[in-house]
């Protein structure tokens, strides 16, 4: 039995129900709706949210080297930051098409 037919094998053997991952995409496409909005709408706050949990983590692990002239997620424009929240919607739409598709069976 060759490798794929064996993942084939083992795969269909566990019970497949859609359904159970509904809530936890709806938890998820919620999450990321609301950072999407905060994105497009506050993106001065997310960029200051973004640069302490940047120096927070920085500190907490010494093992990462940080270089001040290196790019960081808190250097992006206003215009940058709106896209990426565009973006960060459109996962969330997926997220709800997904949980969709569990409750539907």
């Amino acid at each position: 039995m060759m490798l794929s037919e064996r993942m084939v094998a083992m795969f269909s053997a566990w019970p497949y129900r859609p359904d159970a991952e509904a809530p936890a995409a709806l938890v998820m496409g919620a999450a990321f709706l609301l950072l999407g909005l905060s994105m497009i709408l506050q993106p001065a706050n997310i960029r200051e949210t973004f640069d302490r949990l940047g120096e927070t983590l920085v500190e907490s692990v010494n093992r990462i080297s940080w270089r001040q002239q290196s790019w960081h997620p808190s250097d992006m424009s206003d215009r940058g930051l709106r896209l990426a929240g565009v973006i960060v919607i459109v996962v969330a739409t997926l997220f709800f098409y997904i949980a969709y598709l569990g409750l539907a069976r």
